[in-house]
């Protein structure tokens, strides 16, 4: 009986500590539960109370591990942004490279062009040489041959063959003398053309080696050009493969960098509201031992109409305003889109419905035309243009603006930026519109 007393005894002990353990290990998940409950600090029962507390350092523990967390992302933004520049350095140099290839290759095919140009003139002249050396080389034939037949007739004229009429027709020198003249007065015009049209000949014919020599040296030049074009070639098709791969690994670290500044905002936005559950408890936790003042005398409200630069306030919970908008808005897609988003917030902050612009880099002459004053300084509640973006400013720190935005990683978002131009993506501020 003992025995059977020790072991109900023990079995309940078991129970008693697996009760223990199942309540120290509180599931805090369902943040929304735990921050209704703990906020509640006057109905608490004891038990409760402690759980909230252990909610507490669950939720400061956590918050620390986040921050950890948040380190590593700034380390490796670091890291990820340092290769971004590297190879956009690389891709910068690629292009100077390429353009200095373009630079060649265009003098390469006009020197190219100017020699076939060259060639084909000469070829011109060489016809034209060799067409002329004919007509003269036909003209001294025609005059051989005159020669010939006025020799003929007139040794007919002296009755004897023209061997014997020169050597021995003669019976005195006298006579001799006379013959000779007489066929030299013959024949001395024509053999004086003759040898001209000889030396014209030869001219043109040394004319000629000299155009084929250097026809044949502009070939080679020729010939030289084009295989530096191809060589040239070669250079820029490796050298543009070489962009296009550094333009890829540069985009695959853009994309690692935009999805760290989610993983960035989903850690922030869980420390955010830790930090609010954090600080409603313990302001709840106050106002229950804190007892309330006799008097019912109402503060007056802080005078906030001096301020012109407000402070940004990150939101904890729904971070979109109006996320329905207004039926006014002319343009689509919600806070996926720029235009909608600031035309928007424009219409819930200052009551004013914006006319239908363009394109958003042309919002500033868009505004100008349409009455708006636009300058190149930004002022609280005014519109920021970007080359290819636009978002309203809220408040101004020197030379950071605090702006808020359709389409920041595809909704709405909030974030400090240079008043010049845009973290990562380097769009130009053109300027900003005022109301």
């Amino acid at each position: 009986m003992i025995k059977k007393l020790t072991q109900i005894v023990v079995l309940i002990c078991l129970l008693c500590n697996t009760t223990l353990l199942l309540n120290a290990e509180e599931d805090y998940s369902n943040t929304s539960y735990w921050n209704n409950l703990c906020t509640n600090t006057s109905s608490l029962s004891e038990s409760e109370k402690a759980s909230c507390a252990a909610y507490m350092e669950y939720m400061k523990t956590q918050n620390q591990t986040l921050q950890k967390q948040l380190d590593e992302i700034d380390s490796k933004k670091s890291e990820i942004s340092e290769n971004i520049d590297t190879y956009a350095a690389q891709i910068s140099s690629y292009n100077y490279a390429i353009d200095s290839l373009n630079e060649m290759m265009h003098d390469l095919n006009l020197q190219i062009t100017a020699t076939e140009a060259r060639l084909k003139e000469m070829q011109v002249n060489i016809d034209k040489n060799k067409k002329e050396i004919k007509e003269k080389e036909k003209e001294v034939q025609e005059i051989e041959t005159k020669i010939e037949e006025r020799m003929v007739e007139s040794q007919k004229t002296m009755r004897i063959n023209p061997f014997i009429d020169i050597l021995m027709g003669a019976k005195t020198f006298d006579e001799f003398i006379r013959i000779m003249n007489g066929i030299k007065d013959i024949n001395d015009s024509e053999t004086a053309l003759q040898h001209q049209l000889s030396e014209g000949i030869e001219e043109l014919k040394e004319m000629n080696e000299n155009l084929l020599q250097e026809q044949e040296t502009l070939k080679q030049v020729e010939k030289d050009l084009e295989q530096g074009k191809v060589a040239l070639d070669t250079q820029q098709a490796s050298l543009l493969a070489s962009q296009y791969e550094a333009e890829l690994i540069r985009q695959t670290y853009v994309e690692q960098y935009n999805e760290v500044l989610v993983e960035e905002k989903v850690a922030q936005n869980v420390v955010d509201n830790n930090q609010q559950a954090i600080a409603n408890v313990d302001e709840a936790i106050e106002r229950t031992e804190t007892p309330s003042p006799s008097s019912t005398e109402t503060p007056t409200p802080q005078d906030t109409s001096s301020s012109d630069t407000p402070a940004p306030v990150t939101p904890t919970s729904d971070p979109t305003p109006s996320s329905g908008g207004s039926s006014e808005n002319p343009y689509y897609g919600g806070w996926s889109n720029c235009t909608w988003g600031a035309w928007q917030l424009v219409h819930d902050t200052l009551g004013i419905s914006l006319p239908g612009w363009g394109w958003s880099s042309n919002w500033v002459n868009d505004a100008a035309a349409s009455g708006y004053a636009t300058g190149s300084e930004p002022r609280v509640y005014s519109i920021a243009v970007y080359e290819n973006h636009v978002a309203f400013v809220t408040a101004i720190d020197g030379d950071q603006v605090y702006i808020k935005e359709g389409n920041y990683l595809g909704a709405y978002g909030e974030r400090w930026v240079s008043k010049y131009e845009l973290p990562w993506t380097g769009q130009k501020c053109l300027g900003y519109i005022y109301f």
